[in-house]
């Protein structure tokens, strides 16, 4: 490799750097949480072409490349929020169900996805670069999710992937005394009429929701499915299960009284906000989940709380006894898997896309402030010293 004269960088705060005019950026830092390998100590990550080119501890450093020596920071993927409404043009609140029909397979989420609305800057000065953007939870078969990254630009630089599942809820929020279902029984076998009339869809005929729901049981996307309670998640397993599901259930709040089988039907868990848990008891459940070997990640169901309160959740968990390696993995590299994007985001990997933050401390630490957040290799946030 060349060694040359290096520049040593310092970018103004709140300034954007825009990595295909500079070259080659190289962060020398004091901890690299691949989230893959074993942490490097005093290590290097090299970004070129929006990409990460290298990652270890004794890198040679092209001439000429920018370097930001922050000797005592920590650098680890930009967070991954599992499950938002972040971003919805209108309002969230009312742009989050489709208020007429109780089955809306064939609308998708991105049609009302603002990369400019209000929150989503917020959302990247904490570190979370990437994020599902989903329908609510009033409409049992809810609509199509979007996997974004929380930048503006054009939608080539921000989508991840435009259909990455089928949102469904088993929630009593799912009932209204005008239309169908009515009752929690009436919302089972609702789920099922709609299963069972796409399982018999022929191709060459028109229909928008039975072509939408194909493509679940043909295992072409996944399902993600609210489900909190015992008998709500038992409910969802038994969905998954008759019809040969590739499923993630979100919420999962009473999950862990059923870990066992979800643990059996390998399906992992988009936990609920854990900022939001009161009670000792409740606080503990995401450990006593992962325990049971459910694979976890994090969601802020924004607006319910702020995507920017993702690291709090995982903190809080870990205090209160989730493994702190696996909740790091379930702000980056699990959640990335659970989306399908984990090939672009979620480890610190030479190819993958180079989303980092970069923090003043330990990750798990909420006195570690965000001082840097890199998106498709650009500086999209520093934090300014005081």
């Amino acid at each position: 490799m060349l060694i040359g004269i290096l520049v040593i960088a310092s970018v103004p705060a709140g300034a954007v750097w825009a990595q295909d005019d500079q070259g080659v950026l190289a962060l020398r830092v004091h901890s690299i949480w691949t989230m893959t390998e074993e942490r490097i100590q005093d290590g290097v990550v090299l970004i070129e072409d929006g990409k990460i080119q290298a990652v270890g501890k004794d890198l040679s450093i092209p001439e000429g490349a920018k370097v930001l020596d922050m000797q005592t920071s920590h650098v680890m993927p930009g967070l991954i929020d599992v499950h938002s409404h972040l971003g919805l043009v209108i309002d969230p609140w009312t742009e989050m169900d489709e208020d007429v029909f109780a089955a809306s397979a064939h609308t998708h989420v991105l049609d009302a996805f603002d990369p400019q609305a209000k929150g989503i800057q917020q959302a990247l000065r904490a570190g979370v670069t990437c994020a599902l953007i989903a329908p609510g939870v009033r409409n049992p078969i809810a609509g199509q999710t979007a996997v974004v990254k929380l930048i503006p630009g054009p939608e080539t630089q921000r989508l991840l992937k435009r259909d990455a599942g089928l949102k469904f809820s088993m929630t009593n929020e799912t009932l209204d005394r005008n239309r169908r279902p009515t009752s929690r029984p009436g919302m089972i076998t609702f789920m099922r009429e709609h299963l069972d009339r796409a399982q018999q869809h022929d191709s060459d005929s028109f229909d928008l929701q039975a072509s939408a729901l194909r493509g679940l049981l043909e295992a072409d996307m996944p399902v993600f499915i609210m489900a909190n309670t015992a008998d709500e998640v038992s409910a969802a397993l038994d969905l998954i299960r008759d019809y040969a599901l590739e499923a993630r259930i979100v919420g999962a709040r009473h999950a862990d009284d059923l870990a066992e089988r979800v643990a059996e039907q390998a399906i992992p868990v988009a936990y609920d906000p854990v900022i939001n848990l009161k009670r000792d008891r409740d606080l503990k459940r995401p450990g006593q989940l992962a325990d049971a070997g459910v694979k976890m990640a994090f969601s802020s169901l924004a607006p319910h709380t702020a995507s920017c309160d993702l690291r709090t959740s995982a903190v809080y968990a870990v205090k209160y006894g989730l493994d702190r390696d696996l909740a790091l993995k379930g702000l980056t590299l699990y959640a990335a898997q659970m989306l399908g994007v984990d090939q672009r985001v979620g480890s610190i990997q030479e190819g993958r896309d180079a989303d980092l933050v970069v923090l003043g401390g330990d990750p798990l630490e909420l006195t570690s402030p965000v001082q840097l957040v890199i998106v498709n290799g650009n500086i999209v946030f520093q934090r300014e010293e005081k």
